[in-house]
């Protein structure tokens, strides 16, 4: 198919409009390749032209469907939105941030690990990245759990998303301790319960919560290996190892 219409983007600068255009359908890039002559064109595009040409559209170089390669990150067509559970100001930054990791890193596994440091420190929390080369099914993303969003930039499509994004609350883990059923000591069950909510005041995310609680217990019961589980409201376990 060819590429996607431009009035789908109205936000798209003057620049990258010119940078992300087909030259052959006059729209955003759509699949891309790149010529053996460094020009970039939408896949249905320049295989259609070259059914009736043997030159490159743009320089006429002698040009043939065997010398035509995938895109380089950077040309990825402009954003399209394929699931939103973000506020306006969050997937525009994060949008932001995506691109400019594609722009500026030549593997997708690069952009990913620097568009989650990028999302750690715009929004104080722990994200992660997934990249799909071919469109798919996240089932395990349930928008009760979090924000996220998937946007595709041709051909790929990035979805960027965490478990909880609020801030565990000491009252709340609080009421849990109070009902939970051990075979510790009286004494030892005072002082996990003292660590457990020294590391909720000290850590601002699921992942170092339940890590700070690991090291500290370590700390303390030397000779031990401890593993921490947090589960939400509905029993479902919110962090992964």
């Amino acid at each position: 198919m060819p590429g996607y219409c431009v009035d789908r983007f109205p936000n798209l600068s003057a620049e990258d409009r010119e940078e992300y255009t087909c030259s052959i359908c006059q729209d955003i890039f759509n699949t891309p390749v790149t010529t053996s002559c460094r020009h970039t064109f939408c896949e249905d595009c320049i295989t259609e032209w070259l059914e009736s040409n043997t030159t490159c559209p743009n320089d006429r170089k002698r040009l043939s469907p065997r010398k035509l390669s995938p895109a380089s990150l950077q040309h990825m067509s402009a954003p399209v939105m394929l699931i939103n559970k973000m506020n306006a100001d969050m997937r525009d930054k994060t949008v932001a941030i995506i691109r400019k990791m594609l722009a500026k890193h030549n593997t997708v596994s690069d952009v990913c690990k620097h568009a989650v440091d990028c999302m750690d420190l715009e929004f104080g929390t722990d994200w992660q990245c997934l990249a799909e080369w071919c469109a798919g099914t996240q089932r395990y993303l349930n928008p009760k759990k979090g924000f996220y969003l998937r946007v595709k930039f041709t051909p790929i499509t990035f979805t960027m998303y965490h478990s909880k994004r609020a801030r565990l609350e000491r009252n709340k883990i609080v009421r849990q301790l109070d009902n939970i059923e051990t075979d510790m000591k009286a004494s030892m069950v005072s002082v996990v319960t003292g660590i457990v909510l020294d590391a909720i005041d000290r850590s601002s995310s699921i992942r170092k919560t339940a890590r700070n609680i690991e090291a500290r217990m370590e700390s303390r019961y030397e000779g031990t290996k401890w593993v921490c589980f947090l589960y939400d409201h509905g029993g479902y376990r919110i962090n992964r190892y």
